[in-house]
């Protein structure tokens, strides 16, 4: 069974510099930065490796930064929204 994350769609068509796309990015869901230290802590580089592989399994975009993706178009955003979101 997969985890479950705070994913948050940064904007439908965000360019970050010459990139365009659907971006999302798995968040900190903790105000205080005690659980924030404690919940990245606990977001591996496994953990969104896993995602990662289902995301280029899927075709649906590439991986941009630690906990950031760059979605094709809104099909893979709404893929990845069901299977990652909370």
């Amino acid at each position: 069974m997969n985890r479950r994350y705070k994913v948050t769609v940064l904007s439908k068509w965000k360019h970050v510099g010459r990139k365009v796309g659907r971006w999302v990015e798995i968040e900190n869901p903790y105000d205080s930065t005690d659980l924030a230290h404690h919940y990245y802590m606990n977001m591996t580089e496994d953990d969104m490796i896993e995602i990662d592989q289902w995301v280029l399994q899927h075709d649906l975009g590439r991986r941009q930064a630690f906990a950031m993706w760059q979605l094709d178009d809104d099909k893979s955003l709404t893929m990845f929204l069901l299977k990652w979101g909370e």
